[in-house]
């Protein structure tokens, strides 16, 4: 009886910290069985530290007054494929005084015809283009930053 408690235990162990366990790379084809088995899918790994922007730019809009144009690229360094991240953009004065701050879901900020469930592909940069509204000619620094959302 306590070697069938003992295996219960474990697949259950298994099953709720799938995610987790199946990034270490010896329990990662046993995950994948039990997932098989029990019609699981496992959590994409998370590690925002490698999605990284390797352009950036803001420019005047040439069409709209009032507005800018960001173009940026982000890439995936991590070796697995990651959900897109929420993007955030900050515009500050000389002082470091932040004038304007937006978050951009990542269906805000790709294109309409990218599957987004696929998620970002290692490797593969992403161009970014974004219209938004001039805060000011006192906006002279912009930073952009990347987070999932918190997970309850």
């Amino acid at each position: 009886g306590l070697f069938v408690m003992l295996g219960i235990f474990v697949i259950q162990y298994g099953f709720f910290y799938r995610g987790e366990l199946a990034q270490r790379a010896g329990l990662k084809p046993w995950i994948v069985k039990l997932c098989d088995i029990a019609n699981c899918e496992i959590p994409a790994q998370l590690d925002i530290r490698a999605i990284k922007l390797v352009r950036r730019d803001i420019t005047t809009h040439p069409k709209v007054s009032n507005a800018l144009l960001i173009s940026a690229a982000l890439v995936n360094e991590s070796k697995n494929t990651q959900p897109f991240p929420i993007m955030r953009i900050q515009l500050s004065d000389t002082v470091g005084q932040i004038l304007a701050s937006r978050k951009f879901d990542p269906q805000e900020y790709m294109d309409a015809d990218i599957n987004l469930r696929k998620g970002m592909l290692p490797g593969n940069p992403i161009q970014i283009n974004l219209e938004i509204v001039d805060p000011g000619k006192s906006a002279v620094n912009f930073e952009f930053d990347f987070f999932y959302p918190k997970i309850k």
